[in-house]
């Protein structure tokens, strides 16, 4: 047999290959300067055409609820290939798959990514967005600001969300679209926010991260998503471009903000969606009122509750989780003029038995505008 080709030189890639022979490949993921143990990894194999293999990853069980994540089209588009074909070993996991007899360039991957491709492409069918750089990353490469203004002059209301402080949380770019899909969407929701809100969405806080396929998660000394401190200046470009933004922004007009994350692998919290409760009482509670109005009004495939919000204090949402720094939700909430502001986790591959698809995941993102409005309409200036 010969040998294949496995690597992970293209976007997003992540895997080191520990041993090649025939049938089998023994990989782990690349930590770099990850300080805890995470599950990110992305590869792709060439030459292996009607071929069956075993893929051993052998840090930790890294593969998630519905399997792996595999293209067969260059990553233009997945699916999951289930739990059928992964098994538990000593040292982590495998799965085993039997290629195409046509197969070309097949990748893998922890969970579906989003890359820069894909924000091309939504944005190609988008040309109401205007497309900004908030700054530029740490390699030199432009940081997406999307900008949709409002169409109603002075708006009433500014937007903002945010995704991937940690690179690898892919899964929130698709409810981001879906965002900003519904405030362009010839509805009664759409055209109430183009009247009366502008819109701005950065979806790639570690854009260099998400590009070359780090964990993000953990990265030393501290990650993205810890790096709004008190006292402390930002260590990444981004970061402190955002929060320069923010500040502005809430300035002059009130100001929402969400910041778009995924959770664990698997079990409690972590396979279904769910807010990330503030510290700060009166955050808290405008959480609580926005919880209930997205679970009466959200029709999507994906089961939202009133109670799938995990209140400070509970499980990993304590203190301790932010000895580093906080997380840009938290540093939203305490500006002047930021009249709500809140972190989602979005599952990557469940959500209550529903397996995780972009479709899906858009479509959750509509019913979170569409919740938005009633709550900016009627409850919004009480946060």
């Amino acid at each position: 047999m010969t040998l294949p080709q496995i690597d992970c030189a293209f976007p997003g890639g992540n895997i080191k290959v520990e041993r090649l022979e025939p049938g089998v490949a023994v990989l782990r993921q690349d930590r770099r300067d990850t300080t805890c143990w995470w599950f990110h990894w992305a590869f792709r194999i060439q030459a292996a055409a009607g071929q069956m293999w075993r893929f051993e990853l052998v840090d930790g069980d890294a593969v998630g609820t519905r399997g792996p994540a595999c293209s067969l089209d260059g990553g233009t588009t997945w699916f999951w290939l289930g739990r059928e074909c992964v098994e538990t070993t000593s040292a982590g996991v495998a799965f085993s798959y039997r290629f195409p007899e046509d197969a070309g360039e097949v990748r893998f991957a922890f969970a579906m990514p989003y890359l820069q491709t894909d924000l091309e492409m939504f944005l190609a069918n988008q040309p109401q967005i205007e497309r900004q750089v908030l700054c530029h990353s740490r390699q030199g490469r432009e940081v997406e600001l999307l900008r949709l203004p409002c169409t109603g002059g002075d708006p009433a209301w500014r937007v903002v969300l945010a995704a991937r402080h940690h690179c690898c949380e892919s899964v929130a770019n698709w409810v981001m679209e879906g965002m900003l899909a519904a405030a362009l969407a010839p509805t009664a929701v759409g055209g109430w926010w183009r009247q009366r809100a502008e819109f701005l969405a950065v979806p790639f806080v570690d854009k260099d991260g998400v590009e070359n396929g780090d964990q993000g998660k953990c990265r030393h000394p501290f990650d993205h998503g810890r790096d709004y401190a008190d006292g402390r200046a930002p260590l990444y470009p981004e970061t402190g471009a955002l929060a320069q933004r923010l500040v502005a922004w809430a300035a002059a007009t009130p100001v929402i903000a969400f910041d778009l994350h995924c959770p664990w692998i698997r079990g409690q919290w972590n396979e279904q969606v769910y807010m990330v409760g503030s510290s700060r009482p009166e955050t808290a509670a405008a959480q609580a009122r926005f919880a209930n109005l997205l679970a009466a009004t959200n029709h999507t495939g994906w089961d939202y509750r009133s109670d799938d919000f995990l209140a400070h204090g509970q499980s990993w949402n304590t203190a301790a989780n932010y000895r580093d720094g906080k997380g840009f939700a938290r540093f939203a909430a305490e500006q002047p003029g930021v009249a709500f502001a809140t972190s989602f986790e979005i599952p990557y591959a469940n959500v209550r038995g529903q397996t995780v698809c972009p479709e899906d995941a858009r479509a959750f993102g509509h019913a979170i505008v569409a919740a938005l409005r009633i709550f900016a309409d009627t409850e919004g200036t009480q946060a």
